[in-house]
Order: structure tokens, then C-alpha cells, then sequence
């Protein structure tokens, strides 16, 4: 039986039939135990279950729930928590990103006739007119949210645009909690292959640690991107739970140097370069940095790896 009581292949509640060693479900018969390896959607990997993201295209493993949001396996259907259908990850950003914009549409709009009306009452007072123009217009004010004229007839323009950009301010100040570093190098190694010059040539690699500090004093879930801009590598993705005040750190592995003309790592051509990783946080606590300040920043750190420790402390490795 699942043990949250839902099965992830139709949403049917408790599901507890046991037939040849096997647990299945009632309403639709198929195994409830899931296997130890599921395939990336994107290339067909397979990765060891509860990986979040596939390591060979950086393809999300995982579902995002419509009702508890919870996140579930990415070969299922519905929640095993609480049987509500479950979305990939992409088709999740996207719904919510929408439901956000029409969030803000709907802000925009209100303050936009609060506004409207204060510029209306005032103009109908200066005018002796106000017994007429005022009675409908606080219905219409009322229908805003607060029903009050006397704060639409306040709120200028200028208030208006302090309250949208106190709202951002308040998104962008868990972004600005989240600082990345560049860590030391754990291990070198070197892959010999087949070079275009010589019959054999060899690449170098280093693997560091990436740090992700939050220095707010609540804790955060961030979203980031990284790629080394040096080689032009893809995007990957790391999903990140911090602590306030607290850290914590992951291997990358980055192609250093090279020698095209020999596979002899002591070889006088084998060379290292500078390095660069850009890293981008996305997401905190599920808001999107489109609706931040942060959103005009095309990267957040620019990291560079540069080693001169000794040509000996490469350890080869097969590819």
C-alpha cells in the first residue's frame, strides 16, 4: 500500500488489495511500489529514484501537485499524499507565473480606479455638483476592496506607485538573503580519449564546491541555474533548502584544460585555463524573479576556477 494512502497512478483513496506478494490498487489493479530507477522525460536517462533533476539535460524529475503543491514522482499521475493530479515541473512554473500576472492585473486595476474616483469626487465638489456625483461613486469605490472614499480621494498618484514598488521591494528581499560562493577544489582527475592530431589526447577536470549562503533570518528554498560560460555548457539547475543563517554546498565538474597532441598528462603542451561559472537564482519561496527588482540582472555571480596546483595531483580516470 502507498503509505500516504492515494494511488499515484489514478488518485483513488486507500488503496489496499495484496495479491501475489504484490500490493495493488482497488479501483485501478496496478502495483503500487514504484521501481529504484525512473527515466528522465527529456532524454531518457535513468536516474536512481528521488534524484531531483537529470544529470545528462538538467530535466526536472519530479511533479509538482495542483492541490498540496508537494512535489511527487515524475513516472506518476496523481499525489500520493493527496490524490490530486500532479503537473510537470515546466507546465507548473508557467500556470503560476500566469496566476501571478493576473494577480497583478487585478492590483493594477484596482488602484487605477481608486484613483479615477478620488480625481471624480474632487472635481465634482469643486464643481457644487457633489450630492449627485458622490452616491454612485461610492458604490464604485466600494466595489475596490476597502469601500472607503475618503481613501480614494487621498491616494494620488504618487501613493500608488509607492505601494506597487513596496510590493517588489517585499518580493526582492529574500533574493537579496541568498549569497553563492565558490568553494575549494575537492579533486582533479584527467580522461584520456582519442586526440586530432596524435592517436590519443587527454582532458582535464577539477570538481569544486558551490556554496549557497542565506543570510536572512528566515529560512528559504531557492531555485538556481548555473552554467560554465567558458565551454558553453548547458544550464543545470539545483533546488536548494536553507536554513536561516545557515549553508550548504554541492560538487560541479569542470572541464580545466587539455592537451590535444598527447595523452601524457606531463607533456609540456598539456595546458589549464580560467574558468567561469554563471549562477542565477530563479526562485525563492516560490516567487519567480521576473516579479522582482532582480529581474533586470542577466546573472547574479560570475564565478572563476583557476588551479596551479601540480600536473601530479591529476588522477586519471575512465571515461
Amino acid at each position: 500500500m502507498s503509505k500516504e494512502g492515494f494511488c499515484q497512478h489514478c488518485g483513488h483513496a486507500h488503496p489496499s488489495s495484496r495479491g501475489e506478494g504484490v500490493v495493488k490498487c482497488l479501483h485501478c489493479g496496478l502495483p503500487l511500489d514504484l521501481t529504484d530507477k525512473v527515466q528522465c522525460p527529456g532524454c531518457g536517462n535513468l536516474s536512481k529514484r528521488g534524484t531531483q533533476f537529470c544529470a545528462e539535460c538538467g530535466s526536472a524529475l519530479f511533479k509538482m501537485c495542483t492541490g498540496c503543491t508537494k512535489r511527487g514522482p515524475v513516472d506518476a499521475t496523481f499525489c500520493a499524499e493527496c490524490g490530486s493530479a500532479l503537473l510537470d515541473y515546466q507546465t507548473y512554473l508557467a500556470r503560476k507565473k500566469s496566476e501571478q500576472e493576473e494577480l497583478d492585473q487585478q492590483a493594477r486595476q484596482a488602484t487605477s480606479r481608486r484613483a479615477l474616483a478620488s480625481v471624480l469626487i474632487i472635481a465634482a465638489l469643486l464643481a457644487g455638483a457633489w450630492f449627485f456625483c458622490i452616491l454612485p461613486l461610492i458604490g464604485w469605490v466600494g466595489q475596490t476592496g476597502d469601500g472607503s472614499v475618503i481613501r480614494a480621494v487621498q491616494m494620488s498618484q504618487a501613493q500608488i506607485q509607492a505601494t506597487q514598488q513596496a510590493e517588489i521591494a517585499d518580493r526582492t528581499r529574500a533574493f537579496e538573503d541568498i549569497v553563492v560562493e565558490l568553494g575549494p577544489i575537492v579533486s582533479r582527475e584527467y580522461v584520456v580519449g582519442h586526440g586530432p592530431i596524435s592517436g590519443e589526447a587527454l582532458d582535464l577536470y577539477v570538481v569544486a564546491e558551490i556554496v549557497v549562503r542565506n543570510e536572512g533570518d528566515v529560512p528559504h528554498r531557492a531555485l538556481l541555474s548555473y552554467q560554465i560560460t567558458s565551454y558553453g555548457s548547458g544550464t543545470e539547475y539545483r533546488n536548494v533548502n536553507l536554513p536561516a543563517h545557515g549553508e550548504l554546498s554541492f560538487p560541479v565538474r569542470v572541464r580545466i584544460g587539455d592537451n590535444i597532441v598527447s595523452g601524457d598528462i606531463t607533456n609540456p603542451y598539456t595546458t589549464r585555463n580560467l574558468v567561469w561559472i554563471s549562477v542565477v537564482v530563479e526562485e525563492v519561496d516560490d516567487v519567480l524573479r521576473e516579479y522582482t527588482t532582480w529581474k533586470d540582472r542577466w546573472q547574479d555571480w560570475e564565478l572563476s576556477i583557476a588551479d596551479d596546483a601540480p600536473l601530479s595531483e591529476y588522477v586519471r580516470v575512465e571515461k
